[in-house]
């Protein structure tokens, strides 16, 4: 796989998705995901307007997370968030599965539950958070399949609000179980790290708009312009344990 710096930027999904996040947040979010060319800007339903409208004239997707973070709502809620998230200009959507339920054992209402956000937003982009912290490793495969039965086309690792986030061994859990996308999301702060998630597995890459900036900037002083994803592996290990002169 060839990895270049506009290869990176558009597998990058940024959101401000923080309680207090304010309008004027939301508009740096926007400009810095048009600077950096990224791939996705997330908001949630009250700023979604905004990201549309700052966003307009650009390739860049704006997108919706929904039952966010805790995806403990109905799924006629969810069906119904999604259909207005449409109608506002939204392109994909990340849903929050519903935990409680899977953990119950009930596999048929998670399954319906995620098929009717897919059926909302009328064959858009559908991701489904698992939130794999509070997985175990056959929960986690059975969850993907779930979401691949469902019709999602990926799962996400994290909200970014568990006990932790997007790990390596989960990113090749799937990967080597399912035959679905995946978006590792949450705490992917680094160049390594993200290089580390893209050879896992991962081909989108949640994190803040920041992380992506810094991200974006290390590749392009540490690599050519295209290079291999192995090579760009190699060479950020060998950087991130070299000491500071």
């Amino acid at each position: 796989m060839l990895v270049s710096a506009r290869s990176l930027a558009l597998m990058m999904e940024c959101g401000r998705l923080e309680p207090y996040s304010d309008v004027s947040g939301i508009r740096t979010l926007c400009d810095t995901a048009k600077q950096y060319e990224l791939g996705v800007v997330f908001a949630n339903l009250a700023y979604l307007p905004v990201v549309v409208y700052e966003l307009r004239g650009t390739p860049i997707r704006p997108a919706l997370p929904i039952a966010f973070p805790f995806g403990a709502t109905s799924s006629a809620v969810k069906a119904f968030e999604a259909r207005q998230g449409l109608e506002q200009g939204a392109q994909e959507f990340d849903m929050v599965m519903s935990l409680q339920r899977f953990k119950s054992g009930d596999d048929a209402y998670v399954r319906e539950d995620i098929a009717a956000v897919v059926d909302a937003v009328d064959g858009a982009m559908v991701k489904v958070i698992l939130e794999t912290c509070y997985l175990t490793k056959p929960e986690i495969v059975r969850a993907s399949q779930i979401a691949k039965d469902a019709g999602a086309k990926y799962v996400k690792t994290s909200t970014g609000y568990g006990r932790y986030c997007a790990r390596v061994v989960d990113v090749q859990l799937i990967r080597d179980n399912v035959e679905i996308g995946i978006k590792a999301a949450g705490d992917v702060e680094d160049l390594y790290t993200c290089l580390a998630m893209l050879k896992a597995g991962a081909t989108r890459i949640g994190t803040n708009p920041e992380d992506a900036a810094r991200i974006i900037d290390d590749f392009r002083g540490q690599h050519d312009e295209i290079v291999e994803l192995g090579e760009a592996s190699r060479r950020s290990a060998e950087l991130r344990e070299t000491p500071a002169p």
